[in-house]
């Protein structure tokens, strides 16, 4: 028996499209030795009436066969590939639309990877807080990092960000200025679609997934539920370089991809939220101003310190080593 067929499962043989509620969107590309776990943990959901579209990005590996047969043997799960290489942030684009098309009345949507796995409780979990907290958009669990080979580190990643509670943009704001963390982890939690849409889905920018959470902060709250209920691989480190590398494809980084990232989020924050917010939901230009400039200078901050730091501890781990050598010589 193939290894990567997929086992046995809870499946789904006949839903219907129009009255799913909630649609998940997995990106895929040459990871199929993680892939068969990351759809099991979601067949195995305590919430089973959900939709899954699986967007693969040009694979070259056996992404698409096991794909394919998903399709054939859930029918809550679709598998679409793109033509060609299109980069994460427009495969993440194309995921979302595609789930939007698929599952036309779904209220939620969430980003899936391919190489992750989930509490079978996880769903369930997220769908309550939206279901009864109006004024929340956007709710995401605490994560565990595991290794390529699923060994679970000893300790919860530290990233801890919430804003429910803060029904004032002014507050929020602030407070998303100064202790926005895990942006990359906050990505994969469960948002209200529309609010997703209005956000823009996923700029074409670098560190889209920051440039996303300030975008939502202007709608609205964020929750973070004090429970594990997802489990991160730790496969590779983010760079701005690496970025450059993956989220564009076989395109040419924009020129905007080498100016410095928090510059061109606050120009995305002015320019595009001044002219598309609709309703009441839009500010005012020159508020607009002043929010974007505080969240640069909040980004310059945070980057500076962090450069301190870093060059501190190496200044000292170098001085040392002079003490040791020294001490040796002697």
């Amino acid at each position: 028996m193939d290894r990567n067929q997929p086992k046995s499962a809870p499946w789904r043989t006949k839903i219907d499209p129009g009255t799913v509620k909630v649609a998940l969107g997995m990106t895929l590309h040459n990871n199929v030795k993680y892939l068969r776990a990351a759809v099991k943990s979601l067949q195995h959901q305590t919430h089973g009436d959900f939709g899954l579209v699986l967007v693969d990005d040009q694979s070259s590996d056996a992404t698409e066969t096991i794909g394919r047969r998903y399709e054939r043997k859930d029918d809550r799960i679709r598998y679409f590939r793109n033509k060609r290489r299109l980069g994460m942030t427009e495969t993440w684009r194309r995921a979302f639309w595609l789930a939007r098309k698929t599952y036309p009345n779904a209220k939620y949507f969430s980003w899936i990877s391919d190489h992750d796995i989930w509490s079978p409780t996880w769903l369930a979990t997220m769908l309550h807080v939206l279901d009864s907290e109006d004024e929340i958009l956007l709710v995401y669990p605490y994560t565990q990092k595991i290794t390529p080979s699923g060994k679970t580190f000893s300790y919860i990643e530290p990233t801890y960000f919430d804003t429910a509670g803060m029904p004032d943009l002014r507050d929020r704001w602030r407070h998303m200025c100064a202790h926005l963390i895990g942006a990359g982890n906050m990505v994969y939690g469960l948002f209200r679609a529309e609010s997703l849409e209005r956000a823009g889905v996923f700029r074409n920018v670098i560190m889209p997934d920051r440039l996303l959470m300030a975008e939502l902060t202007i709608q609205g709250q964020f929750q973070q539920v004090p429970e594990v209920l997802w489990k991160r691989r730790d496969l590779a480190v983010s760079s701005v370089g690496r970025q450059r590398r993956t989220l564009f494809g076989e395109r040419r980084p924009p020129l905007t991809a080498y100016l410095p990232w928090y510059v061109v989020h606050a120009g995305v924050l002015v320019l595009l939220n001044s002219f598309t917010r609709p309703g009441a939901a839009r500010l005012g230009f020159w508020r607009l101003v002043s929010m974007a400039g505080r969240y640069l200078w909040a980004q310059m901050f945070r980057l500076c310190r962090k450069s301190y730091w870093k060059w501190r501890k190496l200044f000292r781990a170098r001085r040392r080593g002079r003490r040791v050598r020294n001490n040796q010589s002697q």
